[in-house]
């Protein structure tokens, strides 16, 4: 399966989705959509490298910077995903943002996912949800309790359009990924979201040694 993030309007399903392999199709919020203006053609597309170091998320070009890198994903993954790797630390915050994406969308099981983990403990929320939602949907738990742990996090995620904070993020991932619930269904705002993440907590805590992960439905058990 695949990520369904989207950024900009055009959008689609509402989970970060990896198929094997780690290529994603779509995603709850930063992956967009080839469709409407702004989309750039096979033959216009900019290289895999410079798709990242060219990201610029201004109004008039976030579209076609989202959507160079969605294409790069699906049609030059390998490339893209070292691209990403050697701009991760990059000292512009809009290559780093886009670096972490095009990695989020590529990582695998054996490439890009030790960078990823290390994502999950960094300063910035785009950071920590992208890498928790990527290594969540190619079966590496390591990301749920990340996920958990924003589910008490009102800040907003960058570029996301509609506005999308972070418990909405966390949320939506969760449900997608495992059978639990614990109110979040049911959870439209912070705090009921807020309020629900003890349970999540006791959940993880739990059963963290014995939760597993189904390839061939994307789900993790218990």
């Amino acid at each position: 399966m695949a990520l369904t993030w989207w950024v900009s309007g055009a959008h689609s399903r509402s989970a970060m989705q990896i198929r094997p392999g780690g290529l994603l199709a779509g995603l709850t919020a930063v992956l967009l959509v080839s469709c409407g203006s702004g989309v750039a053609s096979p033959s216009s597309a900019p290289s895999p490298e410079h798709a990242i170091t060219g990201f610029e998320p201004s109004d008039a070009a976030i579209r076609t910077s989202f959507a160079n890198l969605d294409s790069a994903a699906r049609d030059h993954p390998d490339a893209l995903r070292q691209a990403a790797v050697r701009h991760l630390h990059d000292s512009n915050p809009q290559v780093h943002y886009a670096a972490v994406y095009s990695l989020a969308l590529t990582v695998t099981s054996s490439q890009g996912s030790n960078e990823m983990i290390a994502l999950l403990t960094s300063a910035s929320l785009n950071d920590r949800l992208l890498a928790a939602a990527a290594l969540t949907g190619i079966g590496d738990k390591r990301g749920l309790p990340v996920l958990i742990a924003a589910l008490d996090q009102g800040d907003e995620l960058s570029y996301w359009d509609p506005p999308t904070a972070a418990f909405e993020f966390a949320r939506t991932e969760l449900l997608y990924f495992t059978a639990q619930a614990f109110g979040l269904t049911a959870s439209t705002d912070l705090a009921s979201a807020t309020a629900a993440q003890s349970s999540w907590e006791r959940w993880w805590q739990t059963n963290q040694a014995s939760i597993l992960f189904d390839p061939s439905t994307g789900k993790y058990s218990p």
